[in-house]
């Protein structure tokens, strides 16, 4: 990519192209100003009616506003928006994960994870995806090609706020079809998604992970998408009999078929995998009617004395101080302080950050 090293956009110096698809094109950057490694995803226009065209820039850039506000360790972050001079093409300027994205670690890892790694890196995701959704800002598209991972082996979520921008996926009297296998049931009918639907993407991920299949297959997208609207998948630990069984109610939990039924916040989810990995009931769990008694026998046959308040407050702790980050004044990503975990309210499908 020699010819590319002359090439701008903007103030960035292009030093290599780092992937292409239908939305556009990926570059590896420098920014000269303060001589850092930046990634730089081009948005193409092409097909775009130029009627449209205007009002489509707009809304770009209040997406890009919107996931530029986030700052979590768990999220890519946006440093900077513009347009290429000549085709007017826009650009986005993201951190540059040095690592590789979660798609190509599956194609040469057997097509799944150790257990410890994948229960890891899917309590990052939560996380992050809790972080995002307490800010009104929904992925729309998590996957595995969008799951970065680090040289130091921690994910990190790209392209927040650009799915919705990607003209490739709206088909079919603009319902949303670009990758339906880890779609939610309501965003393939077109219904209004919010921050759960990341979260039963983020149950595909994790099953996809763990036994090396995706939960809905088919020989096309509609087969797929029938199944993921109307059938349960086959129990993770079908697939692999040595996976704890607990995996398949956090799994079950992630990808219900009613949002109302799922994880309603990304640490909902967290709270359980934590649980699962340090082998006591599961947080969700015990907020149920008819639970196992705390200081009964848990999940993994282990004993905590302690409440699901008190454990989910533990943890909250423990979780902040090992992953702490710098974030901009006014952007912390709260946690709760008690167990009482509630669905954010304003979430829909207009993502938009309020100052």
């Amino acid at each position: 990519m020699d010819d590319r090293r002359s090439e701008r956009f903007g103030r960035y110096e292009i030093l290599a192209e780092l992937g292409r698809g239908a939305m556009g094109v990926v570059y590896k950057a420098r920014d000269p100003k303060i001589n850092r490694l930046v990634a730089v995803k081009t948005i193409s226009l092409a097909g775009q009616p130029p009627e449209d065209e205007q009002e489509y820039r707009e809304r770009f850039h209040r997406e890009a506003e919107a996931a530029g506000r986030l700052s979590h360790p768990g999220i890519v972050t946006i440093f900077d928006v513009g347009e290429e001079p000549e085709t007017r093409a826009p650009y986005i300027v993201m951190e540059f994960v040095g690592g590789q994205s979660l798609d190509k670690l599956l194609s040469s890892e057997d097509r799944k994870l150790p257990l410890e790694a994948a229960l890891q890196l899917t309590h990052e995701l939560a996380e992050a995806l809790d972080c995002a959704h307490g800010q009104g800002v929904v992925h729309r598209d998590l996957k595995p090609a969008n799951i970065l991972l680090t040289e130091e082996g921690h994910a990190k979520i790209a392209d927040f706020g650009i799915a919705k921008l990607n003209l490739a996926n709206h088909t079919l009297a603009g319902r949303a079809l670009g990758t339906p296998a880890y779609m939610s049931p309501e965003q393939l009918n077109g219904e209004a998604v919010d921050g759960r639907s990341d979260l039963f993407s983020l149950g595909v991920v994790l099953y996809t992970i763990l036994t090396g299949y995706r939960p809905f297959q088919g020989n096309s997208a509609l087969t797929v998408s029938y199944k993921v609207v109307n059938r349960d998948p086959i129990p993770a630990t079908v697939l692999d009999t040595e996976l704890p069984q607990a995996l398949d109610y956090i799994i079950s939990r992630a990808m219900a078929k009613d949002p109302a039924q799922r994880y309603q916040r990304g640490m909902e989810m967290a709270l359980d995998i934590q649980d699962l990995r340090e082998g006591r009931e599961l947080w969700s769990k015990a907020k149920q009617p008819g639970s196992t008694p705390t200081g009964a026998p848990t999940v993994l046959g282990e004993k905590d004395g302690r409440s699901a308040t008190a454990r989910s407050r533990a943890w909250t702790t423990r979780s902040l101080q090992a992953r702490r980050a710098p974030r901009s004044p006014g952007n912390v990503c709260s946690y709760p302080e008690d167990a009482e975990l509630r669905h954010p309210v304003g979430l829909g499908t207009q993502a938009a950050v309020r100052t």
